[in-house]
């Protein structure tokens, strides 16, 4: 056998990794990575090549992203996890990116569960706007958790309900269009409509880029949308409201009709309804022409082109058309909707031929009242003429001053008021109605329509307030019963005197004796079962404290 020598380390003795320590004096092994070999490489293969990184794990910025762009998930890959870093470092505009950091800014929606954060997402995203920054988003998601669960608007999604015809047609049936490509990145529904509209009402004043609207300009509109109180607002959303096919023109083509309107046009509503017939016309949606969207951004005074039916051709013109320049096409069923709304406004002109009715022809241009706007008219000449109870013709005139105009300018405005406060409600006002409800808006005048027709709205609503029961009276009861008389003791009986032509029953002193007895022994528990023997028990008893009295 080998022979080694004492205090001398032979290395044949050991393998590779086996080396000898010095210090401790004896040999220890050495950890060697194995050489990679065709079986260790299909091992490797097999093993996972990614890692799964919990998301609870990263900072507050890095869970706010990664919530954004991939959901609310509890772990992410590390080519997951590489995106969020790329996002991180861009400067790009991005929703997304937007998105991320106004959930950074609002901690609360992080923490809570995942089907809320969900729902919370889905909220915002539908109420952002298309170029949203993240302060506002910030606001949205605050006002989302701040918002109690039970008062919550609920998430409407595309396949939560089907449309109904209120949001496809028009009052009249007349289909209302949309579904067909626009200007615009999302489709165009009422709820587009109206915010347009209130952009619309803005551009007015001022000028600025439909496609890129400023925030100031956003949030206005966005406050005049939801509080409704605008009467310009009012009165441009119920004609396009009633306009067929009005979801399939363009943003451009709405707002610059708005924009190019004649001043104060949406105080007379056939005015404003023969406008829109007259100047809305568009024949490509998707590309509106350049100069409608100049006008609509303000880059030009121009004016609207015009229906070519309604407009004076002159040379121009004329050349034009001889060039073979397309007519926009007009859809027939809102050509006949329209020309049904303009014969119904003027329905009321005279009748007769050669006739003039003080009512119907106006000569200061002012609409044509229709029948039951006349007899609302009748009623409130009557009221401010004194020929009512409710206030004499002096005190109608001090209530019209009182509202700094005259009776000739408040009276169309009464019956505006009136009738569009009678538009919400069934039946009609009657005549005392109609002077109560005039009398309250002239008590609490204001220049604002809006205010005046709430004013209208509550007054009626009090007027026709049922009155409460009347209290039931109960009428004192009539006793008709004859009084029971007593039994009246005969003169000669024992016990019984006539005083002064009255009865008076006197006991004798064997009476006084039993019932001194009888009480005695009901008192006493001993004889509680010997009902009936106390009777005789209490007459013995008397009967012989007189014997014994008698004795002695």
């Amino acid at each position: 056998m080998f022979c080694t020598v004492e205090g001398q380390f032979y290395t044949d003795l050991f393998t590779d990794d086996i080396i000898w320590n010095a210090e401790k004096g004896e040999p220890e092994r050495v950890m060697v990575e194995p050489e990679l070999t065709g079986e260790n490489e299909q091992l490797n293969v097999a093993e996972p090549e990614e890692k799964m990184k919990p998301v609870k794990e990263l900072d507050v910025l890095a869970r706010a992203y990664c919530l954004a762009v991939f959901g609310a998930i509890d772990e992410i890959t590390p080519s997951q996890y590489g995106q969020l870093i790329d996002m991180l470092n861009d400067d790009e505009f991005s929703p997304l990116r937007e998105q991320a950091e106004g959930l950074a800014k609002e901690p609360r929606i992080l923490a809570m569960l995942p089907e809320k954060q969900t729902e919370c997402l889905a909220w915002v995203r539908q109420r952002a706007r298309d170029n949203a920054k993240w302060p506002d988003y910030k606001n949205l998601f605050t006002q989302w958790a701040e918002t109690p669960p039970d008062k919550r608007e609920p998430v409407k999604l595309k396949t939560d309900e089907p449309e109904t015809s209120e949001d496809t047609h028009t009052e009249s049936g007349c289909t209302l269009g949309g579904g067909n490509p626009t200007d615009r990145v999302l489709p165009h529904t009422l709820a587009t409509l109206r915010r347009e509209v209130c952009i619309g009402i803005l551009g007015i004043a001022m000028d600025f880029d439909i496609y890129e609207l400023p925030h100031a300009v956003h949030e206005r509109a966005k406050k005049m949308e939801e509080t409704a109180t605008d009467e310009r607002f009012t009165a441009w959303w119920k004609q396009l409201r009633r306009t067929p096919g009005i979801l399939d023109f363009s943003r451009a083509a709405i707002i610059a009709l708005i924009k190019s309107s004649p001043e104060d046009i949406y105080r007379d509503p056939v005015k404003l309804r023969e406008y829109i017939n007259k100047n809305l016309t568009e024949s490509n949606h998707a590309n509106p022409d350049p100069l409608i969207v100049d006008i609509a951004c303000g880059r030009t005074s121009a004016p609207l082109p015009q229906k070519n039916n309604e407009v004076v051709l002159n040379d121009q013109t004329e050349q034009t058309l001889q060039n073979g320049t397309e007519i926009p096409a007009v859809c027939p069923s809102r050509a006949a909707e329209l020309n049904r709304e303009l014969d119904a406004a003027f329905a009321n002109s005279a009748s007769n031929e050669g006739e003039k009715t003080e009512v119907t022809e106006q000569e200061d241009g002012r609409p044509l009242l229709d029948d039951h706007e006349i007899e609302i008219a009748h009623a409130l000449n009557d009221l401010l003429s004194g020929r009512t109870d409710v206030m004499g013709k002096e005190e109608a005139e001090g209530v019209v001053a009182c509202t700094g105009h005259i009776i000739a300018d408040v009276l169309p405005l009464l019956i505006i008021d009136i009738a569009t406060t009678e538009f919400c409600l069934s039946p009609n006002f009657n005549d005392d109605e109609i002077h109560d409800v005039a009398t309250t808006i002239l008590d609490g005048w204001a220049d604002d329509a809006a205010l005046r027709q709430k004013i209208a709205l509550d007054a009626i609503v009090e007027c026709r307030r049922p009155e409460p029961p009347k209290p039931i009276v109960i009428a004192p009861a009539v006793v008709t019963a004859k009084p029971k008389k007593e039994p009246e003791l005969p003169a000669s009986s024992p016990g019984s005197d006539v005083t002064n032509g009255e009865l008076s029953t006197t006991l004798t002193y064997r009476q006084q004796l039993t019932l001194a007895a009888l009480q005695g022994m009901c008192a006493n528990p001993a004889y509680r079962g010997d009902y009936d023997e106390l009777p005789h028990m209490a007459a013995a008893l008397a009967a012989g404290v007189i014997s014994a009295e008698a004795e002695q």
